[in-house]
């Protein structure tokens, strides 16, 4: 994974970003944004940075990426390049889907070279289409003076933009916009699929180009060419079985769980580090994904699940982890588990409230802030940690953090899954076929609702969030299946919502967790309870703003 910035600035302009240095006492805006967003890159890519630097007669470019390192024996590089051609950054996971695959090789450089292979620009455009996993990329062709921008169908990492205004005359793309002299209207969300930016254009523009769909990308209902609901709905034989569901989500998290392998390059690990973290609620999510991670992780390494909590060690999700906790070492004997309690005062997250807003932006809402405070400090996986096997705990340490890269999170299982109670009331109004546009809508959305927002945060401590739900292969399985046994709501909330998934659990020895109803991350961590704290912030700075 890495975090990624381009820049495209005027030849003719007096400012150089090569001209900044850091300041002590910064005055100039654009200064400060730079060495905000170099100060952000180097949290989410710690272990490296390199930066490409181009100029024409017209424009001078600069990509930069700051790499985190999750495989291989030696240390990536960063952009990728071929000089008077082309240059790459790229950041993601690619689990399918290029031309050909070589072991030996990294992810980003197989792309490389495939893109370099693919002459023009609808044939880039149509390998990008096909490669399965998340990823976001940027690809300077010189030769032809435009540069490509894009994310994945589900647009799993984030990618901003900042078009040239009176503020800042730079066009600038980067994964994490956190800068606390960036205003909410600064930066916009680029959405999924593919973007040029032609440098020889009279004006600096982005242009969504269009996608082109295939296996990877058509996923049930997603493709824009979808096909009509009741044609949809009258393919009533094809059923989303249990042990094809099973199959595919096991798949999903085998994937997820094994692409991950540092050892090589730093000291050899203590016997209790863990790789892999769950983000964990005790919910049915949450606790489905630790019982499958538990099936690919190695067996004698420990699995670490963070809880983050706001009411003194009482919320509901705490409660409920704890629970999942002694159900989850009931069916895993050999496994050792790290829970990690991440308690959080309303000092603290005052503490940090404005580099957490940063992160959020361009959302500004009261409910993203607190989704965004909750995963902040859950993926940061900072408390007292305890060591548990299947008989009781074996170790405790306090201000543990953990070692894991890897963040495992439970993302679209209401979205494709049926877990919403809009979902319900759509099924009481209009039946399937309005249930049906209510997730396809839902889906559709996930990238500007959820995941770029959740990218940026989960990243900003130094870990890739990975999302088992949103896989490709099963989104489309269950999508194309009109949902019969995804969900059933003749039942009552805590049953026939995700109903599969419930099913799943249970299969799994998770009697009690595949009961348990939905709660929202903010409700459930009690977050929400700071929030007439966080409103008078935020009040209090707009007004400040307003006076400037």
């Amino acid at each position: 994974m890495c975090g990624v910035v381009l820049v495209v600035e005027e030849s003719s302009s007096s400012y150089r970003l090569s001209d900044v240095k850091p300041l002590a006492s910064m005055v100039d805006c654009t200064s400060d944004i730079d060495i905000g967003l170099s100060c952000a890159l180097s949290r989410r890519g710690p272990d490296a940075c390199a930066t490409f630097n181009h100029a024409s007669h017209k424009f001078c470019i600069r990509l930069t990426a700051a790499i985190l390192q999750l495989r291989g024996e030696e240390m990536v590089d960063s952009p990728l390049m071929v000089a008077n051609d082309c240059a790459m950054a790229f950041n993601g996971e690619i689990y399918s889907g290029l031309p050909y695959q070589d072991s030996t090789q990294r992810d980003a450089a197989l792309l490389f070279r495939a893109l370099g292979d693919a002459k023009e620009e609808s044939s880039k455009i149509e390998l990008l289409s096909g490669v399965r996993g998340p990823w976001a990329i940027v690809y300077f062709d010189m030769k032809n003076e435009n540069i490509l921008i894009g994310k994945d169908i589900f647009g799993r990492r984030s990618l901003l933009l900042h078009i040239p205004d009176h503020h800042d005359r730079r066009l600038i793309v980067c994964s994490t916009g956190a800068s606390k002299h960036c205003s909410v209207k600064f930066w916009t969300e680029i959405g999924c699929g593919v973007h040029r930016i032609d440098l020889r254009a009279p004006t600096l523009e982005v242009i969504k180009l269009d996608w082109k769909h295939n296996v990877a990308t058509t996923c049930g209902m997603l493709g824009e060419e979808c096909r009509q609901l009741p044609t949809f709905l009258s393919s009533l034989h094809s059923k989303c079985s249990l042990r094809s569901f099973m199959r595919l989500l096991d798949r999903s998290m085998e994937i997820r769980v094994t692409m991950n392998s540092r050892k090589e390059l730093c000291a050899p690990p203590h016997d209790k580090m863990a790789q892999v973290l769950v983000l964990f609620s005790g919910g049915l999510d949450s606790t489905t994904i630790a019982s499958l991670a538990h099936r690919h992780v190695p067996a004698g390494e420990v699995i670490d699940l963070c809880s983050v909590c706001f009411r003194d060690g009482t919320s509901p999700d705490r409660l409920a982890a704890k629970d999942a906790l002694t159900e989850l070492r009931s069916i895993s004997p050999g496994r050792v588990w790290r829970f990690i309690e991440a308690d959080v005062s309303v000092e603290e997250v005052l503490r940090h409230f404005y580099h957490i807003r940063s992160l959020i932006q361009p959302q500004n809402s009261t409910m993203a802030y607190n989704i965004g405070v909750a995963l902040w400090f859950a993926s940061r996986a900072k408390g007292t940690a305890t060591l548990y096997n299947v008989h009781g705990p074996i170790e405790i340490s306090r201000n543990y953090i953990s070692d894991a890269r890897v963040v495992l999170l439970g993302h679209g299982a209401d979205e494709v899954l049926g877990g919403y109670r809009r979902h319900r009331t759509a099924f009481e109004q209009g039946g399937m076929i309005s249930l049906a546009r209510e997730i396809k809508l839902d889906i559709d959305r996930l990238w500007i609702r959820n995941l770029g927002r959740d990218d940026r945060v989960v990243s900003d401590s130094g870990r890739e969030g990975r999302y088992p739900f949103l896989d490709e292969e099963l989104v489309r399985s269950v999508t194309t299946s009109s949902f019969r046994g995804v969900f059933n709501f003749s039942l009552p909330p805590g049953q026939g919502d995700k109903l599969i998934l419930r099913k799943t659990a249970c299969h799994l020895g998770l009697l009690h967790t595949s009961r348990r109803p939905k709660c929202a991350l903010q409700f459930g961590s009690k977050v929400n309870r700071f929030e007439s704290e966080l409103k008078l912030r935020n009040s209090a700075d707009e007004a400040a703003c307003k006076s400037d």
